[in-house]
């Protein structure tokens, strides 16, 4: 399990977090009403939470890339059912070749080999430290936006940003004693 300082730095870490997400207005987590793309994105979230705990269980002798072909092919079948659903909708791929490269990109990139490096890292540090760098992606998101879409970077950026990284520096100090869950398989 994690230790009381990996807990804080989590906890820490998910302030800032909520400081993004939230403009740094408490007001606006008051006033907090969920959508259905929220739940799905809640729901994600436990399922890659518990996807990253199961990675220990992985066996040592299964090579890598089967590992994660293995796990997009079960992706594929458990999305299965939401395609048809679209299709029988009424839904159609319109294919250009921004598409046809969009999708390209995000089976290569996002999926198998940003899978590749997640599941050696989690081998590497164990899942309680490594996945706390799931909390960057508020960082990244804001980065790309100021990039690419022109947005403005506020205080409570840099403030969610500084409690972002200290949570993460302060859970990831490595202890003396390490937990079994936090132990890197060899």
């Amino acid at each position: 399990s994690a230790s009381l300082r990996q807990v804080f730095g989590i906890v820490v870490s998910l302030c800032g977090v909520a400081t993004v997400i939230f403009h740094g207005e408490a007001r606006q987590l008051l006033a907090l009403s969920l959508n259905r793309g929220d739940v799905w994105v809640f729901s994600a979230m436990i399922i890659w939470a518990v996807y990253t705990l199961l990675l220990k269980r992985r066996p040592a002798d299964l090579a890598p890339l089967p590992f994660v072909t293995t796990t997009i092919f079960v992706g594929a079948l458990t999305n299965l059912p939401f395609y048809l659903m679209d299709l029988a909708g009424g839904a159609q791929a319109h294919w250009t070749l921004a598409s046809f490269a969009a999708v390209a990109y995000f089976g290569i990139f996002p999926s198998v080999i940003a899978y590749l490096f997640w599941n050696r890292a989690v081998a590497e540090v164990g899942p309680t430290r490594s996945g706390i760098f799931v909390h960057l992606m508020p960082v990244f998101g804001t980065v790309l936006a100021i990039v690419f879409l022109g947005e403005s970077f506020h205080a409570y950026h840099a403030a969610g940003f500084a409690l972002i990284l200290a949570g993460i520096v302060v859970a990831s100090v490595t202890e003396k004693k390490s937990s079994d869950l936090d132990s890197p398989r060899e």
